[in-house]
């Protein structure tokens, strides 16, 4: 099994320079700056690169990963209903990369930098991107786990097909039979039909007339 791409900063980097600082930390990393801003100076120019990685991951590699796993998972379903708990997985994730296309986050501009040319503004903007890619990250993990280990459950096998209604015996017979080769058309019994019908009745009271006889 390949190592999770779960909280590796070999996965949530930007250019193997910037890194989150929620896991990991190189000993020079001593705060929030130092690891996901160049030279410790957050800025526009930070952001812009965390923004371009971030939605490069999410959509070269969590949405296209996403896709195949669920086509692959609903394949072997046989199309019925997913467990509980699978259903609930890729909804998660469904709902994540939704959220991160409503956020609509844009690269900033020059005319950003004089209106917000605080570096705390731009930390800010840089720890939400960051947070969306270090999720990401772990959603990829969680969809490797379900192509591993979860598809190949029990309880995901195709549901076998229900057996088909077997013809009754002689073309254009019922399973009563038709000796008299009469037609059933209509919805009504043919002669030799209604006769049998008949006879097993009439041979079932006989039975039990004289069974009371009998006892009595």
């Amino acid at each position: 099994m390949a190592k999770s791409p779960c909280k590796d900063r070999r996965v949530v980097h930007v250019d193997n320079r910037l890194h989150s600082f929620e896991y990991d930390n190189a000993w020079y990393e001593t705060g929030p700056a130092s690891a996901m801003c160049y030279w410790s100076m957050c800025n526009h120019l930070a952001y812009n690169d965390w923004l371009r990685e971030t939605n490069k991951y999410i959509y070269e590699d969590l949405k296209p990963h996403y896709t195949e796993v669920r086509a692959r998972t609903q394949a072997i379903s046989g199309g019925s209903a997913l467990p509980m708990n699978l259903s609930d997985r890729f909804k998660q994730i469904d709902d994540f990369i939704k959220r991160w296309e409503s956020e609509n986050f844009k690269s900033a501009r020059p005319a950003d930098v004089f209106i917000h040319p605080t570096p705390m503004y731009w930390m800010g903007k840089i720890q939400e991107v960051v947070k969306y890619f270090d999720k990401a990250a772990c959603y990829v993990a969680d969809l490797n786990d379900i192509a591993d280990n979860a598809i190949s459950s029990p309880g995901l096998s195709k549901r076998s097909t229900p057996p088909s209604v077997k013809e009754p015996p002689g073309k254009g017979d019922s399973w009563l039979g038709n000796p008299a080769g009469g037609s059933a058309e209509g919805g009504s019994l043919s002669g030799g039909t209604a006769l049998n019908v008949v006879g097993l009745v009439a041979i079932g009271a006989a039975g039990y007339f004289g069974f009371k006889v009998l006892t009595e």
